[in-house]
């Protein structure tokens, strides 16, 4: 802004013209609408060159209080008639009726009875979380005001997004960069990270995790209870190391966490569970498909393979089938079926793709396991299946809660905690962040990311008064650097001033 004195009248000139058929030309390619009424860029680009014009022409001082309130006004009219011509009426709001809005297909009388009768069943208890999801809308959990396990990916963290894709490699029934939902139907993960409920359309009920009773429904709707939920609180003195379970199988994963806690570096670390494949013991045999080299064809509309586990697995509980699946076509998008269990995976061209090909997919216990996928060429390769008894949830379940009380307000968790198991480690259901820092007993610990992606800390034997904060990472520092940064520029400009005079 300094060096606008400087510009000739010629050069400025140029720069706007040749920038106004830049614009025009990408437009008219794209075949946009180019009334000025309407098109917004085109508006704001006038304007300013117009307003660059002027302020060549003037003053230097005059110019760059010209310029200023240039850019200032044409912010405004951008956000302004961006929210009329695009938002508002480009996106056909006036279409979306009060009856909408209170519908089923939104947010419905129905569904919020529902979930008020949970949280009274559960005591009010703030954490509870509840698996539900109206149709594809991720952000449910944040319009009908509950615990959920549904979001758009913009509002997680990292490892979270880790945790779904990797880690765990739990299925969320669409692929997709940009949302979280649910577990995949795997009990260990609802117990786990406090899933209480599960509510479902009727319809589609039938998928409700292992251990889930019904406990509730309407004239659309069933609800599920969860009868092997862990405390929110949990402790452990077993731990396990994440680089000894790193090319386990996700079951195995789940039994650790289960057993004890995953940390990335404990001090003392067990021997990580094993989980038995039982490929081997499985007859595999193709349905209007052809197997070679770890390349699937299929020549059926709707084929793929069939496994017959061993007749030997008990029949109570469910099967993890875990394969490395990608469409070879260049441009598909298509519908993977496990049994009963769908799930969508996106075209290689789509912008919305994880780039994860591993998949693990619970099926409830069947005499037959059906992988179906539309006709198409596809890589499939590790094949590996997992039989899944539940002894170490219900183990889990079955141990005594420890005697803790905990209050959370605003960014402070307080947890008064007595450790009668002589426990090292302590984890909850918590994202982990940087950010978080934790005193036990007055004494500072150090915040370890438990479980993938959780928070986990050492507690001491006996009484333990915990006191969890979370600040934003560097906002100490930031603060800091702000205030002095704030204090030299004043003091500088008031030393030049009186150079100056």
């Amino acid at each position: 802004m300094t060096e606008i004195k400087n510009i000739k009248r010629k050069e400025i000139a140029w720069s706007c013209l040749l920038t106004l058929l830049v614009y025009i030309a990408v437009i008219r390619y794209e075949d946009v609408d180019l009334s000025l009424l309407k098109n917004w860029g085109i508006l704001a680009l006038l304007f300013l060159a117009i307003a660059a014009f002027a302020a060549v022409g003037l003053r230097y001082k005059k110019s760059l209080f010209f310029l200023n309130g240039c850019i200032l006004v044409s912010t405004v009219l951008i956000a302004n008639v961006y929210e009329k011509y695009v938002l508002s009426e480009g996106s056909d709001i006036k279409s979306v009726s009060k009856d909408y809005m209170t519908s089923n297909d939104y947010d419905g009388e129905e569904q919020r009875k529902l979930l008020q009768n949970m949280k009274k069943d559960d005591g009010g208890d703030p954490y509870t979380r509840i698996d539900w999801m109206n149709g594809v809308r991720n952000n449910t959990p944040l319009i009908q005001d509950f615990n959920g396990f549904s979001a758009y990916s913009s509002i997680l963290n990292q490892n979270l997004l880790l945790f779904y894709w990797k880690d765990l490699e739990v299925d969320m029934g669409r692929e997709s960069v940009s949302r979280y939902a649910t577990m995949g139907g795997r009990a260990n993960l609802y117990s786990l990270l406090y899933g209480k409920y599960y509510m479902r359309e009727k319809e589609n009920a039938s998928d409700a995790p292992y251990g889930f009773e019904k406990a509730d429904e309407s004239q659309h709707y069933a609800v599920f209870k969860n009868k092997y939920t862990l405390p929110f609180i949990r402790t452990a003195d077993t731990a396990f190391s994440e680089r000894d379970l790193s090319g386990a199988p996700a079951l195995a994963k789940e039994h650790a966490m289960l057993e004890g806690i995953v940390l990335e570096n404990p001090d003392q670390k067990a021997k990580p569970p094993k989980a038995p494949d039982l490929i081997r013991q499985t007859n595999v045999s193709m349905k209007g498909a052809t197997y070679k080299n770890g390349v699937l064809h299929v020549t059926a509309e709707n084929g793929g393979i069939d496994l017959i586990p061993p007749g030997d697995v008990p029949k109570e509980g469910d099967y993890y089938v875990s394969f490395y699946l990608k469409s070879l076509a260049k441009d598909q998008f298509f519908n993977l079926k496990v049994n009963d269990y769908v799930t969508s995976r996106k075209s290689n061209q789509s912008i919305y793709k994880t780039g994860i090909y591993d998949l693990t997919i619970r099926v409830p216990k069947a005499d037959k396991i059906s992988i179906r996928l539309p006709e198409g060429t596809y890589k499939l390769d590790d094949l590996e299946l997992y039989q899944e008894n539940y002894q170490a949830l219900k183990k889990a379940a079955a141990k005594k809660a420890p005697s803790a009380h905990m209050t959370w307000e605003q960014n402070k968790l307080s947890i008064s905690y007595q450790n009668l198991n002589k426990d090292r480690y302590m984890v909850l259901p918590i994202p982990f962040e940087k950010g978080w820092e934790v005193t036990v007993n007055g004494k500072k610990q150090t915040v370890q990311k438990a479980n993938y992606s959780f928070i986990g800390f050492t507690v001491d034997k006996g009484e333990n008064d915990i006191q969890l904060v979370y600040e934003p990472p560097y906002f100490k520092e930031t603060l800091a650097i702000t205030i002095i940064s704030l204090g030299a520029g004043i003091w500088y400009s008031r030393r030049r001033k009186k150079l100056g005079s």
